[in-house]
């Protein structure tokens, strides 16, 4: 979501058409005013203020960034995305139609999500290879894996399957 109402500018050769059309009275060369931020040109380099529609994060672009990355396939604005790896993911994901799925939408990765990881799990792709932190919900202990292998190779708490396999030792039957 475009955060930036209006932009201060100035007047140029590049941009004079362009707002006298618009109903703007030019001055002279370099005088600033101010515009509403949908009166520039979508070829504008002036830097305006973006929230990310996925992390929630504010950040500032060129307004030519944000029109062309805004628009999808029929020409209307879509989806806003930091430049943050996994946010683009999901914008294209997004923009394809896919179901975006972060350790936010599994509750089994939900549920031992550690408060000590600096992103949030709405921020992490359920498929990330990037190792975080995670708290065992039957013991408490912190240990590290990706949520890749959390999913795909069941990846659990060193603690409670060391636990499990001296159980399982000392219980057989020879």
């Amino acid at each position: 979501m475009l955060l930036t109402k209006k932009v201060k500018v100035g007047w140029s050769g590049k941009n004079r058409q362009h707002f006298e059309s618009l109903g703007y009275k030019w001055t002279k060369r370099d005088d600033k005013f101010i515009v509403p931020v949908n009166h520039l040109q979508d070829t504008s380099n002036y830097r305006v203020r973006v929230l990310c529609d996925f992390c929630g994060e504010v950040f500032e672009t060129m307004y030519i960034s944000y029109v062309t990355s805004a628009k999808g396939e029929d020409g209307y604005p879509h989806y806003d995305s930091c430049n943050n790896n996994t946010c683009t993911s999901m914008k294209k994901s997004a923009i394809a139609g896919r179901e975006i799925m972060t350790v936010r939408h599994i509750p089994t990765l939900l549920a031992e999500w550690c408060v000590e990881n600096d992103e949030r799990p709405e921020r992490v792709l359920a498929g990330s290879n990037t190792s975080y932190a995670w708290e065992c919900s039957a013991c408490t202990n912190i240990w590290y894996s990706t949520p890749y292998s959390r999913l795909r190779q069941g990846s659990k708490c060193q603690n409670c399957k060391r636990d499990t396999v001296a159980y399982d030792r000392r219980n057989l039957v020879i």
